[in-house]
């Protein structure tokens, strides 16, 4: 026998015995019930899997109509039913809320190459408030009752910030910085240092709220307009260390294309970004920062903004005839420095972004 009810309560009473499987939200045995469990069943699942599934773009801006591409590779089984796959809207309890639609592998939709197990569909979303939505996507077999669940994945709906959101998050990070060089400099030990700078940045404007990272070194700010920005003390001799050297220009501070973007987006009159998706990413110190994230920044460059398949370019081949090839690109990421962010999830920073003819803010990428 087989249950399916990922999202009930499912009781056993009794000195009783259960042959079968289960997919049950919450299991209560009050009775000492012997489960035996099918040991066919894994045979059935090899094929039977739903890969994580990916968003492209990563995120939404409020008051605009966005389309985002959905793709899931589904496991090759004979007894698919390729009208099944379908995406589902969860709450934040992973509970199902809604049914999206259909994803497709027939070429349509967005798909790009017909019956390779990628299933893709393009969905519109017009939020009007900032949040976070979750999805998932579900198949079915022929010959089972089981449906099939990807895990689920989430992607922000973002007000758009205002060239004052941006000059706040471009300016306390670096004066963040600043003022605790000074610390250091004035006896306080790094431990002092980061209590007085965050103090220091919580009374600047546009700050909600800042504090020390889990890495125990990073300071994480939250600003009003959503965005993340990250002040790194690191000690020398790791990714984003070399603090005792004197300051070149500060921290660039953290914007992630991949959750901010749509196709590059322009943020204001003073911001601009580049109106196609050729990029670089160049790890010159790949060796030496444990671990080194540029392939994940390449990764998502690759998924969004029409970037391609990127390869970051790593340590000697980040050279001076590399660099004399830098202006074929729309977008430059060179990875000196990292710390972690307000949520705990490690943040790759470059020192260097050129966009276009401008410099863009930040590019970075985060390693959930």
């Amino acid at each position: 026998m087989v249950l399916f009810a990922p999202n009930a309560q499912a009781t056993l009473s009794g000195s009783s015995d259960w042959y079968g499987a289960m997919i049950v939200g919450t299991l209560v045995d009050s009775g000492g019930t012997r489960i035996h469990y099918d040991r066919s069943l894994p045979g059935l699942w090899s094929t039977k899997s739903i890969a994580i599934p990916q968003a492209s773009p990563e995120a939404v801006f409020v008051n605009q109509t966005t389309t985002v591409t959905i793709t899931a590779q589904v496991g090759a089984d004979p007894g698919l039913l390729p009208s099944s796959v379908q995406v589902l809207q969860l709450n934040a309890q992973s509970q199902s809320v809604a049914i999206l639609g259909n994803l497709y592998d027939d070429g349509t939709h967005g798909d790009v190459l017909p019956g390779d197990g990628t299933f893709t569909g393009q969905f519109s979303f017009s939020p009007t408030s900032a949040g976070t939505i979750y999805l998932q996507v579900v198949a079915s077999y022929s010959g089972t009752p089981i449906s099939v669940l990807s895990q689920p994945i989430d992607f922000e709906y973002f007000v758009q910030p205002s060239d004052a959101d941006i000059q706040a998050f471009q300016q306390v990070p670096i004066s963040g910085e600043n003022y605790y060089r000074s610390a250091l400099a004035q006896g306080m030990t790094p431990a002092q240092a980061r209590s007085a700078t965050v103090s220091y940045v919580l009374q600047q404007p546009g700050v909600q709220a800042a504090g020390t990272s889990s890495d125990g070194t990073s300071i994480w700010i939250q600003f009003t307009s959503g965005l993340d920005g990250v002040i790194l003390t690191n000690p020398a001799g790791t990714e984003g260390g070399g603090l005792g050297a004197p300051a070149k220009g500060g921290v660039i501070p953290h914007l992630s294309l991949g959750r901010l973007c749509s196709g590059f987006f322009q943020m204001g009159g003073a911001i601009k970004y580049p109106d196609n998706g050729t990029a670089i990413v160049a790890a010159p110190f790949a060796d030496r920062f444990v671990p080194d994230v540029s392939d994940m920044i390449a990764n998502d460059l690759s998924k969004v903004c029409g970037a391609g398949n990127i390869q970051p370019i790593l340590n000697s081949a980040v050279n001076v005839n590399l660099m004399k090839t830098l202006n074929q690109y729309a977008t430059i990421h060179i990875n000196t420095h990292g710390g972690v962010d307000r949520k705990g999830a490690d943040t790759a920073y470059a020192s260097a972004c050129a966009v276009g003819c401008s410099l863009c803010p930040a590019l970075g990428s985060k390693r959930q």
